[in-house]
């Protein structure tokens, strides 16, 4: 019987997963080239006619990879030399840029928190009886929330 890391890693071998496969070597390559201290800024990478593109969160790191960048594709291709998976992967040139990616807002954030500023005093002047028992409805829920 076979085990399950074995099934997987014969479906990753189909070229319907080419592009999984793909992702997969740039994440292991980027993660064996860089250091811990530039990784933690690089948000995503991909593959592209030819060009790896690097997207990272900081600015000062940009300028930092790109004096960096022949450095880091010669290095890239020794660590894809020996990785024998990732021979997939061919690119001529390297392009880093910012991302600008949106934090997520917290649930907190989105409810809405105040002080009710009515305190449910008005003259009830309305003369049809639905129109007054509604005033009086909305008297209720202004002091209660009051």
């Amino acid at each position: 019987m076979k085990k399950a890391e074995s099934i997987i890693s014969h479906l990753f071998d189909q070229p319907t997963f080419k592009n999984i496969t793909r992702a997969k070597c740039l994440d292991l390559l980027l993660t064996h080239a860089l250091p811990e201290r530039l990784r933690k800024f690089i948000a995503f990478s991909y593959l592209h006619n030819d060009i790896l593109f690097i997207a990272i969160t900081h600015p000062g790191l940009k300028m930092e990879l790109y004096y960096k960048r022949n450095l880091l594709k010669n290095v890239l291709t020794m660590l894809q030399k020996s990785s024998p998976k990732c021979e997939i992967i061919k690119f001529s040139d390297i392009r880093i840029f910012i991302t600008k990616q949106a934090e997520e807002p917290t649930a907190e954030d989105t409810v809405p928190r105040y002080t009710e500023h009515a305190s449910g005093e008005f003259e009830n002047l309305a003369r049809d009886e639905s129109v007054q028992q509604k005033f009086e409805t909305i008297r209720e829920i202004i002091c209660k929330n009051g």
